[in-house]
């Protein structure tokens, strides 16, 4: 556009313009999670089959199961990024797998009324307590509100014990073990308080949990779709690892010219486990965050 048209100069005249070069690449990411097959609760879309998530993903808790690993996953997702299009592979839990559970108890008889607020990770439950309620009522009351919020990634339920709540993951695996339960935390300051009379103890990590989704449906899934991340599901176990280590390897070959393409997923730990497991490590093509503190699970 410089040249001028008119000129008649013999020579050879060379023009470079930048702008028509700019990147005009759409970027798609996936999410590979688990999704709730059976009972009341389960999820209607098809285990290993790409489903392509509308809008502001409301849609997740349906096709996954509310609460579910991939409802959860999907909405923290949408939560940053309402815009990058989005395909979610669901995934059965592992058969050999175990769900992580914890037993927390209460005790005593509240001599305050008040709110007795209890989080599962970042999310909130509230028990109203009345001058007088004991602890067996209370749990009684707990076990309501968990079960009322259906979004939750956990379950309650009573144990031969009246004091105790019996807290369980919805899925199996590892991904449960993240799941840490605590009481007002956001303290007085926070306009939060154990009422005075009651006391919760057996606070902490649900453990147990075992066996992380077999990967092999997820990777047939994806053959040659054109999705730029995958979002690993929050595991960090070797066998997951070493299976989309593998497959992202593959799709930087020149047989399936796929590049750029990155795996991304999470890890807890205190600093000398998360350096141990890093170096332990040497994924190309996989991110994998060290969380360390957080009260929050490390995905959803």
């Amino acid at each position: 556009d410089e040249i001028p048209v008119d000129e008649r100069t013999s020579g050879v005249h060379v023009e470079v313009r930048g702008v028509p070069g700019y990147l005009r690449e759409q970027q798609e990411a996936c999410i590979i999670a688990q999704m709730i097959t059976s009972g009341d609760g389960m999820g209607t879309a098809t285990p290993g089959v790409p489903v392509v998530i509308p809008g502001d993903g409301s849609a997740a808790a349906a096709l996954f199961g509310s609460g579910s690993h991939a409802h959860r996953m999907v909405r923290a997702y949408r939560a940053g990024n309402r815009t990058t299009p989005l395909t979610v592979i669901a995934l059965e839990d592992n058969a050999a797998g175990a769900k992580a559970a914890r037993t927390v108890t209460l005790a005593g008889t509240a001599t305050q009324a008040g709110t007795l607020p209890v989080y599962v990770g970042l999310d909130r439950v509230q028990v109203g307590v009345a001058v007088g309620e004991t602890a067996a009522v209370l749990a009684a009351a707990l076990i309501s509100a968990i079960n009322d919020a259906a979004d939750l990634p956990v379950v309650a339920e009573a144990t031969a014990t009246p004091e105790e709540v019996k807290v369980t993951a919805k899925h199996k695996g590892e991904i449960g073990n993240d799941i840490k339960l605590h009481v007002a935390m956001l303290g007085e300051l926070g306009g939060e308080a154990v009422p005075t009379g009651l006391t919760v103890s057996g606070l902490g990590f649900l453990t147990g949990g075992t066996a992380n989704p077999v990967q092999t449906a997820a990777r047939a899934a994806i053959a040659n779709r054109d999705y730029h991340y995958y979002t690993l599901g929050g595991w960090s176990d070797t066998t997951t690892l070493d299976a989309w280590s593998a497959e992202l390897e593959d799709m930087w070959s020149p047989g399936r010219d796929l590049w750029g393409r990155l795996g991304l997923t999470a890890r807890r730990g205190s600093l000398s486990q998360l350096k141990t497991f890093g170096s332990a490590r040497n994924d190309r093509f996989i991110s994998c965050l060290g969380v360390s503190g957080s009260p929050g699970p490390v995905v959803g």
